[in-house]
């Protein structure tokens, strides 16, 4: 499952024009076709790297998965046009940010939420005898 769209990077915080030549590598002044579903995989690959320990990929992503693939994918169109860093590249501090958020998710020191746990999360067991019969054998209710 893809954790962004086309829209949430252009006409919003992509334009058009730079978004269209970024993506074309043949220069005859169209995206190349397919290419941005190839830094769309990508970046959502680069997110779930991250997040192996919760079984991706996540059908229902919390935010900060999106917003990171978001910054992954932004960061690769403009690196793609000759921006790496900041201020040229505005995704590059996102990304930054992202990668170390998703680091501590990572290494366990960040939470994606109760309803993000782990598989094969937090496990109990019980080291007791149930106390649900009496000596003689007798059910206690």
């Amino acid at each position: 499952m893809a954790y962004l769209e086309r829209s949430d990077l252009t006409p919003g915080r992509i334009k058009p024009d730079f978004f269209a030549s970024a993506l074309d590598d043949n220069k005859d002044g169209l995206e190349d076709t397919g290419l941005f579903d190839q830094i769309k995989g990508q970046a959502c690959l680069d997110v779930d790297a991250y997040l192996i320990r919760f079984n991706p990929p996540m059908a229902n992503p919390p935010a900060l998965v999106k917003a990171a693939a978001i910054a992954f994918a932004g960061f690769e169109v403009y690196r793609r046009a000759g921006y790496e860093e900041s201020p040229q590249n505005p995704f590059a501090k996102d990304r930054a940010y992202y990668r170390d958020q998703l680091e501590k998710i990572a290494a366990g020191t960040l939470s994606l939420g109760v309803a993000h746990e782990p598989s094969g999360g937090p496990v109990a067991s019980i080291t007791e005898p149930a106390k649900t019969h009496s000596t003689s054998g007798d059910l206690l209710y």
